[in-house]
């Protein structure tokens, strides 16, 4: 499951292409706000993957008690839709929740084999909450002082790939649908990223039954944000030691490697950033 609100076809175009081009069996089903009724057909018939309006009435009748759903940011409200969407009679082996735009696949899903468990991944070894000014900024927001000196010297955990069992995804799902409820109930206003704040509170007070921790670079999940000399060779990411991951994320994050895979995704981020620079050129001008 992926939650692709906002985003246009071309958005994702590498994160379907590369997911299908291994040879992934199970359903792939993405959320998202952007895409006309014509288009979800296109897309469904061409890659197989369902294209589900994140919006659709059935989402708010299921979480009536939670009205919450309808002021919350797209990237917090996914958990209650995934939770939802997860509960709603389908029982599925394992389940994978992705990021979208900054995700590709060098490998197979259908390799994995999941027992009752679920599992979280770490970025760059070293890299602990504290000391990334985002990171510590979410756990102070959801936890405060106490909740930083509890975890803070603890390595970061992302949140944009986790999967396990059918049992255990619902699971951690249920458990950040209600830290979000939770904190939107004390602090109306909740700021962008703050589930990963929730996310890492979570692995790291042991409040998720068989969650296995997985280094950056292992299980075959690598987070390139902080990671530095990656390889591109003959369109496949190589890491540090030139090992092939299956699932990348932020591969956008290395200029080179994400102009030459999605050209089409660089060069709308480069037009929007012009027009910014540009906007602000004339107001300071004028000011």
């Amino acid at each position: 499951m992926g939650f692709a609100h906002g985003y246009d076809i071309g958005d994702l175009e590498v994160f379907i292409k590369s997911l299908k081009a291994h040879g992934f069996s199970g359903e792939a089903v993405l959320f998202t706000n952007k895409i006309n009724t014509t288009k979800r057909k296109e897309i469904y018939q061409t890659y197989s993957v369902t294209c589900i309006d994140s919006k659709d009435p059935v989402f708010k009748k299921t979480l009536k008690d939670q009205p919450i759903i309808d002021q919350l940011l797209p990237a917090i409200r996914r958990y209650l839709i995934y939770e939802s969407y997860l509960n709603s009679g389908q029982e599925y082996g394992n389940v994978f929740i992705s990021d979208t735009r900054d995700v590709l696949f060098q490998g197979n899903l259908d390799d994995y084999e999941v027992k009752d468990e679920l599992h979280v991944f770490l970025e760059r070894d070293n890299n602990s909450i504290v000391e990334n000014s985002f990171n510590r900024n979410w756990i102070l927001n959801g936890y405060g002082e106490e909740g930083l000196a509890l975890i803070g010297n603890k390595t970061i955990s992302c949140s944009g790939f986790t999967f396990g069992s059918h049992k255990q995804m619902a699971n951690y799902l249920k458990l950040m649908s209600d830290e979000i409820v939770k904190f939107h109930n004390t602090q109306p206003k909740i700021i962008g990223g703050i589930d990963q704040g929730f996310h890492n509170y979570l692995v790291h007070t042991n409040k998720i039954d068989n969650c296995i921790i997985h280094p950056n670079k292992t299980f075959g999940v690598i987070t390139c944000g902080r990671e530095s000399n990656l390889k591109l060779k003959d369109g496949i990411i190589l890491d540090d030691n030139e090992c092939v991951q299956t699932i990348v994320h932020q591969y956008d994050r290395n200029t080179d490697i994400y102009k030459e895979l999605n050209p089409y995704r660089y060069n709308k981020e480069q037009e929007i950033k012009r027009k910014r620079e540009s906007k602000s050129f004339w107001s300071r001008l004028f000011n």
